[in-house]
């Protein structure tokens, strides 16, 4: 059920991030884009790191690999944080200070490449499991993450006088959603599993950007970010669409086929089960589409709709 959750989340980000493109001159989008993306694979990243641990057990290369990957685009992630907080919710003027801090944060995630700061993989004694051990200097890592954290925070407090209270309430928003993954992920994924020696809930690290996604999609939606109503009116229920049918197979494919089939092996049942499945999807789509057109129609399009209106705003 987890790798089900994470890969929802992944194509939540992959949505945002596509949606977000409409907007793609504008400097804010900007960041908001390479923040999404690259959560995307991050997920997807941690998503194969966790089944080849703890279900493969014995490909301790690409183990290692999705280690590094993870790392390497978790601390990048952190300089798009930073640059954020620059020009949400307002541009801030440049200094040299900022560009030193953004060439360190393009810096730090070639650092974490190193089993010095990533860590190692090695198998256990019984062979069950392949166990990670931090490398010596992660937690210096954990400390450029608050430090980041920190200067966004600074950053976005000191540009909120100025700014109208509509915006003000979206940035505190996208902000709280993002400071808290930041905060959560580090929690659960750095520390926690330090203090303890266990990974039990590491999980919940991975699953962290989910408060983020959450936030910028309530945002757009209810708080006109960025002027996406427009859009996203027209949009809305092609992209809900999209997300029940990949939630879905995700579903039936990873979650009932492995419980009912138990094996990882595509053989000839399998293959037959996810033939089933594709079909199911294909003849259930009208009906969906139907309800989901219902839904969105009652929720965006209350009062008279003028096509030609949302096409000027598109232009």
């Amino acid at each position: 059920m987890k790798y089900i959750v994470l890969m929802v989340l992944a194509f939540l980000q992959v949505v945002l991030a596509v949606l977000l493109g409409y907007k793609k001159h504008s400097k804010v989008s900007k960041v908001f884009i390479l923040f999404a993306a690259n959560m995307a694979v991050w997920t997807v990243a941690n998503i194969l790191l966790d089944y080849y641990q703890y279900q493969v057990k014995d490909q301790l290369t690409f183990i290692d690999i999705m280690n590094r990957v993870g790392f390497f685009l978790g601390t990048l992630s952190l300089i798009t944080v930073y640059r954020l907080s620059l020009v949400f919710p307002v541009e801030k003027a440049k200094t040299k200070a900022q560009g030193v801090i953004t060439a360190v944060g393009l810096v730090v995630p070639f650092l974490t490449l190193s089993p010095l700061v990533s860590g190692s993989f090695s198998q256990s004694a019984s062979g069950e499991v392949a166990v990670y051990t931090y490398g010596p200097l992660v937690g210096v890592v954990g400390l450029y993450v608050l430090a980041i954290a920190a200067l966004s925070i600074k950053n976005m407090f000191s540009a909120f006088k100025s700014v109208e209270p509509v915006v003000r309430r979206q940035a505190y928003t996208v902000f709280a959603g993002l400071i808290s993954s930041i905060i959560l992920g580090a929690f659960f994924i750095t520390v926690l599993p330090a203090v303890t020696g266990s990974e039990r809930f590491l999980f919940l690290g991975y699953a962290a950007p989910l408060l983020f996604t959450a936030s910028v999609f309530y945002s757009i939606f209810r708080q006109q970010l960025l002027n996406f109503r427009a859009i996203v009116a027209r949009s809305a229920a092609y992209i809900i669409l999209v997300a029940v049918f990949a939630a879905t197979y995700a579903i039936l494919v990873f979650g009932i086929s492995n419980q009912v089939l138990g094996t990882p092996d595509f053989n000839l049942i399998q293959q037959t089960f996810y033939i089933l499945a594709a079909l199911f999807l294909a003849f259930s789509y009208q009906p969906i589409k139907k309800f989901i057109d219902r839904f969105t129609n009652k929720l965006f399009y209350r009062d008279a709709y003028d096509a030609k209106s949302l096409l000027n705003d598109l232009n």
